[in-house]
Parts: C-alpha cells; structure tokens; sequence
C-alpha cells in the first residue's frame, strides 16, 4: 500500500510540473479569452499588435496568463514559471526582473495581472514576443 501512495504522488508531482508553452497554446487562449471577456474585435487586432490600451486589456491579459499557468487568482504570479517560459527553461538572469515586476500591492486579479505585464514589458517586450516558442 505504500508503494502505491509513493506512486502516486510521484506522478501528481510529475504531471504538476508547468510545461512552456507554445505559439499553438497562445493562439487558443487568445481565442478562448477573447470569446470569455467579449472583447470587441477591433480589440483583437490591436492586441495582436502588442497594444494593450483598452478597458478589455487587464482581464483579457489575467485570463490568458491564467491559461499559460504563469498567473493563479488565489496565489498570483508563479514566478517559476514565468521565468521558465520566459527563458524556455534556462533562465538567464531575468528572475530578478521578473520578481520585481510581480510585485503590487493592486487586490484586483486583472489589474494585478496586466500591471506585471506591463511592467515587464517596457524593457523585456521582445523577451516577452520570443517567449511562446514555435515548434
């Protein structure tokens, strides 16, 4: 029997482990968070361009960060993966940047979510484009 426990959580611990994601997965989200929130297309276009200056942006920005497993509404950021999607799982001296940038005192999750997007953004944006590798 406990051979079996042992088991067992060796392999919730192994299926837990966050996997980068990729071009494909970011593509579906962006559909599934777009539909969830009902941004407007005109939205759509603008993002797709990296410009994140509407109303619809935090929670669109939350919902996405949320299905890539780099943002959770009770905990927040998770930082580990964050840094492994970021840096394909090599990370390179970005933890700190990206720390910093999770930081907030902000209790609303999209507003949360979308400040540390943006924070990180404003001098890693091309990091941040690159991320979601292309298989």
């Amino acid at each position: 029997m406990k051979v079996f426990i042992a088991i067992f959580a060796l392999i919730a611990v192994t299926s837990a482990e966050f996997q980068v994601q990729t071009s494909e997965d970011l593509q579906k989200y962006r559909v599934e968070c777009a539909t969830e929130n009902n941004i407007p297309a005109e939205s759509i276009e603008h993002y797709k361009e990296w410009k994140f200056e509407d109303a619809h942006a935090a929670c669109y920005i939350n919902c996405v960060f949320r299905k890539m497993q780099l943002y959770d509404n009770d905990s927040g950021f998770l930082v580990d993966n964050l840094v492994a999607q970021l840096t394909h799982g090599k990370p390179d001296g970005i933890r700190a940047s990206v720390e910093k940038c999770t930081e907030t005192t902000e209790t609303d999750n999209c507003q949360k979510a979308f400040k540390g997007f943006v924070c990180f953004s404003k001098s890693n944006l091309g990091l941040i484009q690159q991320s979601v590798k292309k298989d």
